[in-house]
């Protein structure tokens, strides 16, 4: 049986954890365990777990590092979560867009330069191609 310390503890906190060690879970570990897929999945990719390898293991067949990886994104989600205070559906409904007729000009040009630059590459590519087939022949 783990340490537990009866003097700090109520009679029915003991007696859970007891139950826990029994079973072999950790309150933690039933917690892991419950949690929907997509849930999982997210903390893995905050822990910069690869999520396909993670999300569907316990938290007993993890290693300590991993479980701490985990436990660092818990608490960082927990930390952004407290952070928004906005719960009201109304502010989140009436987010202004500031986004002005500029903003949205200078967007489009951005997008034809990258799409331009994009084409260079693609026309390079195409030439190099073309070098490597000829020196083949």
């Amino acid at each position: 049986m783990t340490a537990y310390h009866a003097i700090t503890q109520p009679a029915g906190e003991l007696a859970i954890n007891h139950m826990r060690h029994l079973l072999g879970r950790c309150r933690i570990a039933s917690w892991w365990s419950r949690q929907p897929r997509i849930v999982r999945e997210g903390l893995c990719r905050a822990a910069a777990l690869k999520p396909a390898a993670y999300w569907d293991k316990s938290l007993e067949e993890m290693n300590d590092d991993e479980r701490e990886a985990i436990r660092r994104a818990v608490v960082a989600f927990k930390q952004a979560m407290a952070a928004i205070t906005a719960t009201d559906r109304g502010e989140w409904l009436h987010i202004p867009d500031f986004a002005g007729q500029d903003e949205k000009q200078e967007q489009q040009e951005d997008e034809s330069q990258r799409r331009e630059a994009l084409l260079q590459q693609a026309r390079l590519i195409q030439l190099r191609a073309e070098k490597v087939k000829a020196a083949q022949r």
